[in-house]
């Protein structure tokens, strides 16, 4: 299982993450960008073609800058649709790979890409 991503800025500076992944179409997945003081930003997408975007991005209309904790997320099988459940298991048990991680609540695995970035 694997997730790349890009970066890029809009002409407002609102950044926006397109990303590839080898899971299945249809596959809804989560995309944030955060920082310790309390900043916080999300969307969330479906997978097409093995191609997604999120965003833009941006702090109430101030463009982001600096550096981030970006995450990109498949939830929990369950939370997926019947289509992808079929093909990743209903907890998630045909994922494998080191974005991989098992949730301590519900025993499923999920599958996190966690970077950080620096955005100027």
């Amino acid at each position: 299982m694997a997730i790349a991503y890009a970066l890029s800025s809009d002409s407002s500076g609102g950044v926006t993450i397109d990303a590839t992944s080898n899971l299945p179409d249809g596959s809804e997945l989560n995309a944030s960008f955060f920082v310790e003081d309390g900043f916080f930003a999300q969307d969330e997408g479906v997978l097409n073609d093995g191609r997604i975007s999120f965003g833009p991005f941006s702090n109430k209309g101030t463009p982001l800058h600096g550096s981030y904790d970006l995450s990109i997320t498949l939830p929990i099988a369950r939370n997926q649709p019947g289509p992808v459940q079929a093909c990743i298991g209903d907890a998630g048990q045909n994922l494998s790979g080191t974005l991989v991680s098992i949730d301590e609540i519900s025993g499923d695995k999920f599958a996190s890409l966690d970077a950080v970035v620096v955005i100027d």
